[in-house]
């Protein structure tokens, strides 16, 4: 069972939270939402059980996540399909990466931008404020977004998320993903990860 945001990580898990107000049944795991959330499927993924709606009620009423890129292993590009080690991180651009994810239509509107494109040893305190100016910004700017979804590599995955915690001063979901493969990998995790980010910014409070 993967440890949930008190009980630490370990390799091979993966995940903590983020749906204010929320309770979601992860397989056997409760996982009450915390401010922010990171969903950082290593090795496995669970999905959160949120209904589609765009085929019933047509894409307008669809709710609107920003999916912001910083890059990592979730955007990264090796040689070859079999190449999971030699890779270079931050080589695919948000756009590309949703546009990977049909299924992201079902559940959202999502507009992208990308904020930078480097694997995550080298975020700065610089990105990281550029990041909080631009969640608050969103929100402060459309109340109708129902969240945000940032990519990231896992290496600083967490000290991203704290900062956020801590700096971000709305109360919308803010989702951090990020991935163990990269995205040209015959097995990438990072298709199955944003999806699961998306649905989980969408979900209602």
């Amino acid at each position: 069972m993967c440890p949930t945001v008190g009980e630490g990580a370990y390799p091979g898990a993966c995940l903590a939270v983020r749906v204010k107000g929320n309770e979601y049944k992860v397989w056997s795991t409760m996982i009450r939402a915390a401010h922010v959330c990171i969903l950082g499927c290593l090795t496995s993924c669970w999905l959160l059980v949120v209904p589609a709606r765009g085929q019933e009620a047509g894409v307008e009423s669809l709710p609107v996540v920003w999916v912001l890129s910083t890059g990592g292993t979730l955007s990264g590009q090796g040689t070859s399909s079999t190449s999971l080690t030699e890779y270079r991180a931050g080589a695919l651009l948000g756009e590309e990466l949703v546009r990977a994810v049909p299924a992201i239509q079902q559940y959202a509107r999502v507009r992208v931008e990308q904020i930078v494109n480097v694997g995550s040893p080298n975020i700065s305190l610089d990105n990281w404020l550029t990041l909080t100016r631009r969640i608050d910004e969103i929100f402060r700017l459309d109340p109708a977004v129902a969240g945000v979804v940032v990519t990231h590599g896992t290496n600083t995955l967490e000290e991203t998320a704290f900062f956020l915690n801590l700096t971000v001063t709305h109360d919308r979901p803010v989702v951090l993903v990020g991935a163990q493969r990269p995205a040209s990998a015959i097995s990438a995790d990072g298709p199955l990860i944003l999806l699961t980010a998306v649905r989980a910014a969408a979900a209602p409070s």
